[in-house]
């Protein structure tokens, strides 16, 4: 058995099914809501003197400051995608992608996993890493850290040789600039620290280098301010936002994005291969408790399931296979199995994808697209809204959907927005429950009709929103387009 893992015409074909899965896992890009977010601010950063310390989008009450965690992804994003167009933006996150799942399989290798079965590694999580990577966004740049955190790791821990640690105080220094989950590397370095302490091995190196990384993480544009705010973000609840949802509660309300059984498939597995070969390496198996953790209490957090997974499970799958006994048949013959099976699901999800004209019509875009025309599970935006207020020059005090704030603010700049996906960022706590109360219909939805400077509304047009507007004497219908709606407050329209 251990003669076929090894063969060349193995490792070929697992090579070969894992740059395939990539490949197509990969090719169907998100426009997701917070690029048009990166695209405004990137804007501002560059065309507007000095730095914006507050929000010039909204017309909603404001926090004093606007702590953006991911404003130097704007600041790069913006010039890329203004000189270059979105293949920029798209040639960013392949390159990030594949350097991620490199930097995985060189710690699969560093420890001690045959090449075939560091591919194999790769190919488990490929859906998961991949949902991370769909949408352009600052976890470009996470999950690329976060990979690069335990390849440093692991090459001290197995080398002893802790200068590569001092790589970590200028990564930190970047990384908490461009998106706040740079927190998911401090965790992790903390988790070998404890994880060497109970393994009796040299653990002080770790816990040491957390403070240069720690004062690294002050030289953003707030200073101190910043992690006040960092934590504060970290622990609220976001039960509006689905991505921010358990793995069970997503399942209670019945979504079925296809993160779910993911995760549901790779929590055993990773149980399976984890118990035994790795009771003497408490770092990883510190590691994985943490990241699994995460991933049941977000489903935003399954990539790092993934990353994690294939970075240090195949030593594990290692040890199995040497042992060469029949649980280690058993066990192999499961992977191969499931190996297939995800390669048919692979195959089904490409092949719906491809059935859209724009996909095949340019793989590179990031288009936003109206109701009609989007792939299932992806963000459908009020594209011919939007072309509505330009070509009859409306602009004022725009009422939105959450998911449609950044476009808004970014498609039409001479206009302001009443809440967007900053959220915490950018918005009191008090001004986020009013939205959210209108937003389903709760008790207080007409009162924020009301107590706030309206003029527009852009809205879904099969909403609760909509049918709140549309019950009012106050607003007028202005427009219905492909899956949104424009109102007009009556009091702007007579004035204008």
């Amino acid at each position: 058995m251990l003669r076929l893992i090894e063969s060349k015409a193995t490792v070929w074909a697992v090579f070969i099914l894992v740059a395939f899965s990539y490949a197509m896992g990969l090719i169907v890009s998100l426009a997701d809501p917070d690029l048009w977010g990166y695209m405004a601010f990137g804007y501002t950063f560059w065309t507007e003197p000095g730095f914006p310390y507050t929000d010039p989008f909204s017309y909603m009450p404001v926090n004093p400051v606007w702590i953006y965690h991911e404003w130097l992804t704007g600041v790069i994003f913006f010039p890329l995608y203004a000189g270059i167009g979105e293949e920029a933006l798209q040639a960013l996150r392949y390159i990030f992608a594949f350097l991620t799942l490199f930097l995985a399989y060189a710690a699969a290798k560093k420890r001690g996993a045959q090449t075939s079965l560091a591919l194999m590694g790769l190919f488990f999580p490929a859906f998961a890493i991949c949902t991370g990577y769909g949408p352009v966004r600052a976890q470009v740049f996470t999950y690329f850290f976060f990979a690069l955190t335990l390849y440093l790791l692991e090459t001290c821990r197995l080398s002893q040789r802790f200068k590569p640690l001092w790589l970590f105080p200028p990564v930190i220094l970047l990384w908490c600039n461009l998106h706040g989950g740079f927190v998911a590397g401090l965790a992790v370095i903390g988790l070998y620290a404890a994880g060497e302490f109970l393994s009796r091995k040299p653990w002080k190196p770790y816990l040491f280098i957390l403070a240069p990384c720690l004062a690294a993480t002050l030289i953003n544009p707030y200073g101190w301010a910043y992690w006040p705010y960092l934590i504060k973000a970290i622990l609220m609840p976001r039960p509006e936002i689905y991505e921010w949802m358990s793995i069970w509660k997503a399942m209670s309300m019945g979504f079925k994005h296809l993160s779910i059984p993911l995760f549901m498939g790779l929590f055993p597995l990773a149980l399976l291969f984890c118990l035994k070969p790795l009771q003497k390496n408490w770092s990883a198996v510190l590691v994985l408790a943490a990241v699994s953790w995460m991933a049941f209490s977000h489903m935003r957090h399954i990539p790092f399931m993934g990353i994690a997974m294939a970075a240090l499970l195949p030593s594990g799958a290692d040890y199995f296979i040497k042992t060469k006994s029949r649980e280690a048949s058993i066990l192999l013959g499961a992977a191969l199995l499931s190996m297939a099976c995800l390669a048919v699901l692979n195959a089904n999800v490409v092949w719906a994808h491809f059935q859209y004209p724009h996909v095949l019509r340019n793989p590179l875009s990031i288009e936003a697209l109206p109701e009609s025309q989007v792939l299932p599970g992806q963000m459908a935006y009020p594209v011919d809204g939007v072309a509505f207020l330009r070509e009859k020059g409306l602009h004022g005090n725009i009422l939105t959907e959450f998911d449609w704030g950044q476009f808004v603010m970014w498609s039409l700049p001479d206009s302001k927005v009443s809440m967007d996906g900053r959220y915490e960022t950018v918005y009191p706590d008090k001004v986020c429950r009013e939205y959210f109360a209108f937003a389903y219909g709760r008790p207080g939805a007409g009162e924020y009709l009301t107590k706030y400077p309206h003029e527009m509304a852009l809205l879904k047009d099969r909403s609760i929103t909509s049918a709140q507007l549309a019950a009012s004497p106050d607003w007028l219908l202005a427009y219905k387009g492909d899956g949104c709606a424009v109102f007009v407050h009556k009091k702007f329209w007579e004035e204008r």
